[in-house]
């Protein structure tokens, strides 16, 4: 049924533990656990959202030694805010613009659809989606979600 509650502390957390499994990449997850996280949406498509960001973070550190990803939920009045930020290789400028287009990958092997369906299930959700990247330390990726 969508929309329905979801408690994003819960929903962020699994796809955090879902993916904390690489020897190389340490996870921190922040959040105010006395604050309201409860969202109505579509919580597959929430989840494949989280996932996305969270498994680009992965690959953006790739083999490198002491990787580190960091994945925030904060909120206030209006809305909440979940950042996945990795320590990874960055984003080209090149690339920035086309980052969210479908069938654009700069993966061997990407298939370019893991950022462009994240930016249309939170669209859908009424939110937006941003990032900040730089060559060589890492990438941000901001999602905000409207309190309805």
């Amino acid at each position: 049924i969508y929309p329905q509650p979801i408690n994003l502390i819960e929903l962020i957390g699994n796809v955090v533990n879902l993916y904390d499994n690489e020897e190389n990449i340490t996870f921190s997850y922040h959040y105010d656990p006395s604050s309201d996280s409860t969202f109505n949406g579509d919580k597959t498509n929430l989840n494949s959202a989280v996932g996305n960001l969270v498994k680009n973070a992965v690959q953006a550190i790739g083999s490198k030694p002491d990787g580190k990803i960091t994945v925030s939920l904060a909120s206030d009045e209006n809305l909440f805010r979940i950042s996945v930020e990795d320590k990874g290789k960055g984003i080209k400028d090149e690339d920035k613009e086309r980052i969210f287009l479908p069938n654009f990958t700069t993966k061997s092997g990407g298939s370019g659809v893991g950022l462009s369906l994240t930016y249309n299930i939170v669209h859908a959700a009424g939110g937006s989606i941003s990032f900040e990247s730089q060559i060589g330390k890492g990438t941000i990726f901001v999602i905000e979600l409207p309190k309805k």
